[in-house]
Formats: structure tokens, sequence, C-alpha cells
């Protein structure tokens, strides 16, 4: 059996007597020739459909039928592809009242599924014609369908994770295609066939499946499981099959995609590497489509984008559903690796005390990468400037995510299935569902940082940041500027630095640590929360809060306001001129 991943892809439909608008739908049949114009006799309602015939070269059916502004509807023009009818290529339009064109539809997909359909938001009540037509020379009966449109849902992580394993390829559930790695994790992969470009592309992506499966590549010269070539036109992989599991697979990227599309890490080549070879190791498209798609007619789940899958057709840009901008990916995402590593098991190559971000540890072209960003030199055949994106999987280890370099306002979420931005960019940097990172390097700039629920340490420099520590005992640094700091669940370790601070210690037996800094930069305000705190003031007029729990105060140097709380607190007030309220 052999899977080629491009071409057609069969148009399914479920059929339903309603039609979503509280009446039984009509089936209304063309007899005298639908005019091309306004003056049409024939109407449908929304739920209809119409059997009309392109009787002559040219032909067109007008069809009129009511919309509201604001409502989406769907129309699907369908012919002998999907035995509605005989008309090879029908092709689709959508007028206004007066019959000016508002929309068009030739294939719902390009050169293959010669259908055509159109999702539509008229911006005004009214009258619209259906414009019933055929591309080039060709004659033969349609039928059209108008209904209303829905948008799709939003997947859970699981639900893509089974899109990409086993319902791409209709599959059941726990069924999936790939290689056989039960008694070796070795796949052997044979690049001989490409130019040197090809060569470093293909090195690169099968290093970004390394990082994340547990699957070694080796490279041989005959006798490979998957072998690349690139003297085909377009980009597909294709594999076969044989007692369950892949025998082989075999990878296919032009030389003419190089040539227009790029050679370096922040090129469309490289996703195009990472998505080919991801089909080649068993995963399907986060949609049921392949060759083309529009989103979001084409889009079986709301968040389908780069963001979450490197097997996605839709860019951060084209979904307007997620909270991300345009990058393209340079690792496997979110729902890849967790499909990947259902597959085959999780990589151990993050094993150890891991550095991302300046002063990387990791090998290959992701430590190259982040080395580069740090000292914002980056090789032109490597890496463009162009923007990115990318997921952090990571196992074992004391882990540290070292931004130290980003001027931007980055929003840091240290939780495992969260996106972050990062770099001036929004929604660029998630961090896959069970990976710890521990030990988080802000930049300058005004940052937000959210912890997990491990123990971390957090230091942010200038800026007037907003740490956020979890469920873990942290160390939480605040640099230079004006700091909020809400110390999470844990008994945590708080610092104030120079500025004017607002300090939350809630739950947990906290200690609060401020500087030397007086003066009205030094004035930090503190509220104890729950536990048995320690605050310990600084030079500035500080206020202090001690609020429920068994505080302990200490003013120390400048004019404080100590307000003791609830509980049987100590205050040591210090020098200065003082107020203390039990």
């Amino acid at each position: 059996m052999k899977v080629i991943h491009r071409g057609p892809v069969a148009f399914h439909r479920d059929t339903h007597a309603g039609t979503g608008t509280g009446r039984d739908a009509a089936e209304i049949s063309e007899v005298d020739d639908a005019p091309e114009s306004p003056a049409t006799p024939y109407a449908i309602e929304v739920g209809d459909s119409f059997a009309g015939h392109v009787s002559t070269v040219g032909d067109n059916d007008w069809i009129a039928i009511q919309l509201q502004a604001g409502q989406s509807y769907e129309f699907r023009l369908l012919g002998s592809a999907s035995g509605n009818g005989t008309l090879e290529d029908p092709y689709l339009r959508l007028r206004d009242g007066s019959g000016t064109l508002l929309a068009e539809n030739d294939d719902i997909i390009f050169g293959s599924l010669r259908e055509s359909r159109l999702v539509f938001t008229p911006p005004s009540d009214g009258t619209h014609y259906v414009d019933a037509g055929a591309y080039g020379n060709f004659t033969g009966s349609y039928r059209l369908l108008a209904q209303p449109y829905a948008p799709p849902p939003t997947a859970s992580l699981d639900m893509l994770v089974d899109q990409l394993v086993s319902d791409y390829w209709g599959l059941p559930s726990g069924v999936s295609y790939r290689f056989d790695t039960r008694f070796s994790s070795l796949i052997t992969v044979d690049v001989t066939g490409l130019t040197p470009e090809g060569r470093q592309l293909a090195r690169w992506a099968l290093e970004a499946w390394e990082r994340v499966a547990d699957l070694t590549f080796r490279e041989v010269t005959e006798g490979a499981r998957i072998t690349f070539r690139d003297d085909q036109f377009g980009a597909y992989s294709e594999q076969a099959l044989e007692n369950g599991f892949t025998s082989s697979a075999t990878v296919n990227i032009s030389t003419d995609w190089l040539d227009s599309y790029g050679t370096t890490i922040d090129s469309y080549s490289f996703l195009t590497y990472i998505h080919e070879i991801g089909h080649a190791l068993g995963l399907g498209h986060l949609g049921n489509y392949n060759a083309s798609a529009v989103y979001p007619e084409d889009a079986r789940f709301a968040n389908d984008s780069y963001q979450v899958s490197v097997m996605s057709y839709f860019s951060q840009g084209e979904n307007t559903a997620v909270n991300a901008d345009t990058a393209f990916p340079i690792t496997a995402m979110m729902a890849d690796i967790v499909a990947v590593q259902s597959l085959y098991g999780p990589s151990a190559v993050t094993a150890g005390n891991t550095v991302w971000g300046a002063g990387s540890t990791l090998p290959g072209y992701i430590g190259v990468y982040f080395r580069a960003l740090a000292e914002g030199t980056f090789d032109r055949g490597f890496h463009t400037g162009g923007p990115v994106s990318l997921t952090i999987f990571d196992i074992g280890g004391i882990d540290t995510l070292d931004l130290s370099f980003s001027a931007a306002a980055d929003r840091v979420d240290l939780r495992g299935g969260q996106f972050s931005d990062i770099m001036g960019l929004t929604g660029n940097l998630g961090i896959a569902p069970g990976t710890v990172i521990e030990r988080l390097f802000s930049g300058p700039g005004n940052d937000t940082v959210i912890g997990n629920a491990a123990d971390n340490f957090v230091f942010s420099d200038t800026g007037d940041d907003d740490l956020q520590g979890g469920a873990g005992r942290d160390d939480l640094r605040a640099g230079q500027g004006s700091d909020t700091v809400s110390a999470g669940e844990g008994d945590d370790l708080v610092y104030g630095g120079n500025g004017r601070d607002l300090v939350f210690l809630n739950q947990g037996d906290d200690l609060f640590n401020d500087n030397s800094q007086g003066g009205a930069l030094g004035r930090d305000t503190v509220f104890g929360g729950y536990g048995d705190d320690t605050i310990q003031g600084g030079n500035g007029d500080d206020m202090f809060h001690g609020e429920w729990g068994a505080d302990e105060i200490h003013g120390r140097l400048g004019n404080d306001s100590i307000y003791a709380g609830d509980q049987f607190d100590t205050v040591w007030a210090g020098e200065g001129d003082d107020l203390v309220y039990g």
C-alpha cells in the first residue's frame, strides 16, 4: 500500500432534512434556462438546493437568494467529481442586488478538486444572486447548495494529536502509520539525491524531529528507509506500508521550491522539509485538506495554524482565530511534539541541565540560532532575519530560558502547554506540555513573567516588570524599575530591586528583602498575604502591610508606614520617623 500526500481529497458533508432555519429544505430544478441577469425567475432560500445545467459554452445561471448582514453562508457548486452532475469544472460567483461581483471560486483544491465552494458574510441585507457557471469550455449538469456557515470548533491538544496521528488517515483511534522502532530507534536516510542546500535543510529538519522524538537518523547511500529527492515538481511525501508499519518513505522537495522560498532556517523551504518529514514519520495534516486550503472554509479546527503544528496549511496571520504573529516555525510545534512522541516516545537530547537562549547548550542548528540571536550577528546564509516561532521541549535537569538579550516587552509564560510573546512578536514561543523550565532571565524591556509549578528562579533586568510566581518555592528577583511582584503559593523569596516596587506575598511563608535605594524611587509597597511572612525593608519610605499570618516586619531606614495585620506580628520599626499601626 502506498500513501501519497498530494492531489485531491474527497469532499464530504452530512446532509440533513432541515436547513438550520427552522424549515425543511427544498430541491428546485431548472426547467427553462436561467438568465444571466437579475430578471431570473429562479430563487432559493438558505438550506435549499438547485439542480441546473450549463447548456452551452459561456452559459451562466443566476439564482436569487435573500441574505442577512453579518451572517455567514456557505455555497457549493457541485458536478461530476462528487456525483452531483456531469459538469467537470463548475465555476461559482456571488453577486449583489445590482449584479456586481462580490466573490468567486473555481476549484476547492486548485487543479485537483474541481468543484466550487464559497464562504461569504454579506455586509448588508437584501437580494443576492448566485451565478452558476463553468470554467473554460465545459458544459453539463450541476447541483447548487446554500447553507448557513458555522465556524469550526476550537480543538483541545488531544483532538489535534488525534487528527495528526489517526483521523487524517481515516484510521481508528489508537491505530497509526509509523516506522517499526520497537527494537531500534535507528532510521536510515539517503540525502545524496539533493543539492548541498537541500542536504543542509534536510539535516536541520531531521535534527528538529530527533530533538523531540526517540529517533536517531543515520545517513546511508543506498537502501535507506527515508529517501530524499528533488527532481519532481513541488513538495510531497509518500510511504510504502507493510504489515501495519511504514517500510519506506520518499520525500521530494524540488530545487525550484528552494529557488522560490529560500534555504535558510527562517525560510518556507525549511518549514516544508520539517513538514514532509513529519508525513514520512506518520503525521497527517491538521485538517482534512491536501495540496491547498483556505481558512476557515477548509479548517476542521479554529486553532489550525503554524502556531501549534508544522503540519498545518495556515500561517498565524491567515488564521484569524489565534492571537499570534506570522512567523515560520523552526521546530516541531506543540501538537507535533505530542503526536510524534505518541508514535516513538520522547527524545533524551535535552535530559541534562539545558540552557535555551543566551549561552545555549543545545546542539545543532537550534543552538547556533540562539547564540547568534543573543549576539545579534546572523550569517545571512543561515538566517535572513525573518520572524520565526518555536516550541521548547525539554526532559529532565534544571533548565534555563535566558532572554536577557531581548529589549522587547516580553510576556513569558513558563507553564507547559502555553505560548509566550518574545522579541516583539506575539505567540511565537511555546512550551510543550510536561516541559519544566526552572530558571528565567528576562531582558531590559517591561516584561511579564508567569511562573510554573516548579521552584522557579526569575531574574528580571531593567524595566517595569510584572513577575507572577507559581506553586513552587520561588526566588523572584526584581531588577531596576518599578516592578510588580506576586509571589505564588509556595514559601517564596522576593528581592526588590531599585525602583518603586509593588509586592504581593500571597500564600506561603515568604521572605521579602528590599534593597538599599532611598528617595522617591525607593518607596516600596508590600502586602504580606496569608503566610507567616518576613519583610525586610530598605532605605526608602516604604509601606508594609502584614495582613494575615504571624508576620515579622523590619522597617529599617526611611520614614516607613507599617500596618501589622490580623495575627501576632512582630515589628521592628527601624530608623526614621515611622508610623506603626497594630
